[in-house]
């Protein structure tokens, strides 16, 4: 499946404007700025199994800011860029009839997210630091969706052909995640989290399938950071090296 559309230059600008204007109003010896690599997921009307979630996945890339407000406590503004996509063809786990697999909708979407991300650094090990997330987060979609036509299972999807929703929505992130300060410059992580949307057309299908359900969405991303001024973890009120385990 091919996917082609634009994202609003209008949008794009205002998305980059917003995220960079996090970026310039803190200080400069809290300040942490990274790119991030990874995966995505899915699960909405078009039912993804933990079997073949990794088969469905795809890349995401990105960038953050990050503003370390005490030694708990930091600010991350985050711009990720990737694809969402699921295909019941590829349903393995027994259903009754296999009316999925017989349904066979499939789609692909493009992603394109801002998220404003409170972190809570709940302890560390060595040089090795535990946090968790929350926030909110303002997305672009617009799914390309393949109904299997003709399709006697599905109901009437005319009604999500025709469906009038916006290319925009909003969802709260949950997550968490490690890093790594291999020095007073460079820090490599890994955090996993997900995404609970306000919005059941995130995979093109609602109307027709089960439209009191909101889709998810879900990130697995390795980060890589530098941090800013001279005196970084210890400013950013991290500790030092020589910090034994664990400490609150």
């Amino acid at each position: 499946m091919t996917i082609s559309f634009s994202l609003p230059q209008s949008k794009v600008w205002a998305f980059s404007l917003l995220f960079f204007l996090l970026a310039s109003v803190a200080n400069a010896q809290k300040s942490e700025i990274g790119l991030l690599l990874g995966g995505t997921a899915y699960r909405g009307d078009i039912e993804v199994r933990p079997s073949t979630m990794f088969q469905q996945m795809r890349p995401v890339a990105g960038g953050f800011y990050r503003y370390h407000i005490s030694k708990h406590i930091a600010l991350r503004g985050q711009l990720q860029i990737g694809q969402l996509h699921a295909d019941e063809k590829r349903f393995v786990i027994p259903s009754a009839d296999d009316w999925r697999v017989k349904r066979g909708v499939s789609f692909t979407t493009l992603l394109v997210e801002l998220s404003v991300l409170p972190e809570w650094r709940i302890f560390s090990i060595g040089d090795v630091d535990f946090y968790a997330f929350s926030g909110v987060s303002a997305f672009y979609f617009k799914p390309n969706v393949n109904y299997n036509e003709p399709n006697p299972i599905i109901g009437d999807k005319n009604l999500d052909k025709n469906a009038q929703y916006s290319n925009f929505s909003w969802a709260i992130p949950v997550g968490g995640g490690l890093q790594w300060f291999m020095n007073e410059k460079t820090a490599l992580g890994f955090e996993v989290s997900g995404r609970k949307a306000f919005t059941d057309q995130l995979d093109g299908l609602s109307l027709s399938a089960n439209a009191k359900v909101k889709d998810y969405y879900f990130f697995g991303n390795f980060t890589i950071s530098t941090f800013f001024g001279n005196k970084q973890r210890g400013s950013a009120g991290r500790g030092s090296k020589n910090v034994g385990c664990p400490t609150f």
